[in-house]
């Protein structure tokens, strides 16, 4: 029975939106997964992209024989207000509403079932975000999330297209970013969920940054709703949003007040009884 046959049994004639409360239950169950796999794939297990999306992100970036591309965005911004700007921490909420923002510059739609994790004073560059996106004028949805990292955690990992990347293309960009574009091997037993990724390093900034979009939701058991033939978002899309200037550890104040309002939301770091270090992880498989 799926969850949301289950949760209609159990409310049946209470006045609730079941939808709602399905989102929010499924969001926190991959929300927790993927804590898991990012935390494996920074300790150098090979992983797949996160999950409600995704990620368990593990990827890393390109080598040094990666053609440069001179029409990606590069990070530069344009000053335009020389008045000073309050920068605050990255968190989990500002890095859903950046998220937001940069997806919302490229893409019309509508957003839903914010999620993320990471805190300003958890002692660790890391942060994760994600949210579903139903692209204007199109038929269905599927899930956008962002990790953003200290590049350090890729040492010692090859910069290459890597066994599990289909379609994987890396370049150079101006300044010396690498950019590494794929898609995912699938996850369901149907073999028809997509995950497009895009990741960025940028050992000038410190940063490794990866998004990406799926075409669909990926429940328990290898299991996916898949909704739509491609992924919310394409690879160009993509590509501008993970090389987006605004992408640092710390953010203009706007975006953690932008984040504070973000509806519905769930704080991924709210449930740690439910974290497993890599060792427990492995031990429960």
């Amino acid at each position: 029975m799926k969850l949301e046959e289950m949760m209609r049994d159990a409310t049946d004639d209470t006045v609730v939106d079941i939808d709602c409360l399905t989102r929010g239950a499924s969001s926190q169950g991959r929300g927790i997964r993927r804590r898991r796999r990012l935390t494996l794939a920074t300790s150098g297990a090979a992983c797949a992209v996160v999950a409600t999306l995704a990620v368990s992100i593990a990827m890393s970036g390109t080598g040094p024989d990666a053609a440069v591309d001179p029409s990606v965005d590069t990070g530069t911004a344009t000053q335009q207000d020389a008045r000073p700007v309050t920068q605050v921490p990255l968190d989990g909420r500002a890095t859903a509403a950046l998220l937001r923002a940069a997806v919302g510059d490229r893409a019309d739609g509508t957003f839903d079932a914010y999620a993320g994790q990471g805190t300003p004073h958890s002692g660790s560059a890391d942060t994760y975000a994600e949210f579903v996106f139903a692209p204007a004028g199109q038929v269905g949805s599927g899930v956008v999330g962002v990790n953003v990292q200290d590049v350090a955690v890729l040492e010692g990992e090859p910069r290459s297209c890597q066994g599990y990347m289909r379609d994987c293309v890396v370049t150079r960009l101006p300044g010396g970013d690498l950019l590494r574009t794929y898609v995912d091997m699938a996850e369901s037993a149907a073999g028809n969920d997509v995950r497009r990724v895009a990741e960025l390093l940028s050992d000038a900034r410190g940063l490794r940054i990866v998004v990406s979009a799926t075409n669909g939701f990926d429940r328990s058991g290898n299991e996916w709703d898949v909704t739509r033939d491609t992924p919310v978002l394409t690879a160009d899309q993509l590509r501008t949003v993970v090389t987006d200037a605004r992408w640092a550890f710390e953010v203009p104040a706007q975006y953690a007040e932008q984040g504070a309002e973000l509806t519905p939301y769930v704080d991924l770091d709210a449930d740690r009884g439910d974290w497993l270090s890599p060792e427990e992880d492995a031990a429960r498989g």
